[in-house]
């Protein structure tokens, strides 16, 4: 069965903050197979962002192992990792530094980073910035 747990904010969707401390979508599938947990701001960033008609030539995979990391979204085509950054983030700048950096030297990855409060409020934003990077790929 599913289970989502949500709460009431814009975009028409219904949210739960959970004590401050994310926003979670968690849902088991049928036939006994393990559960997954899906943060809220991925699961928009994929279905408002990801999803836009301005975008709908290029193909996204989510999770997406790279070596021993695991990318929130990943564009083959445009060697682009996105990485969407919770609270947890503002703590640990140094370390998500580092790992941009090996991917970026080990597999030549571009990788952008946005807030949870990006992909909330900023959706328009992040379509056209990312509009901007493919037209700046395809003029190399």
């Amino acid at each position: 069965g599913i289970r989502i747990f949500l709460f009431a904010r814009r975009l028409g969707l219904c949210l739960s903050n959970r004590g401050g401390r994310g926003i979670l979508i968690c849902w088991s599938r049928a036939r006994g197979s393990p559960s997954r947990a899906l943060l809220l701001f991925q699961r928009i960033f994929w279905d408002k962002i990801l999803k836009d008609k301005k975008l709908s030539n290029l193909k996204f995979t989510r999770q997406k192992p790279i070596g021993h990391f695991i990318v929130d979204f990943y564009c083959a085509s445009l060697c682009l990792a996105i990485e969407i950054d919770g609270e947890i983030h503002n703590f640990q700048k140094i370390r998500d530094r580092e790992r941009d950096n090996m991917l970026e030297q080990k597999y030549r990855l571009k990788i952008i980073r946005y807030t949870n409060e990006d992909v909330l409020h900023n959706t328009e934003k992040i379509v056209d910035e990312l509009c901007a990077i493919i037209q700046n790929a395809t003029h190399l």
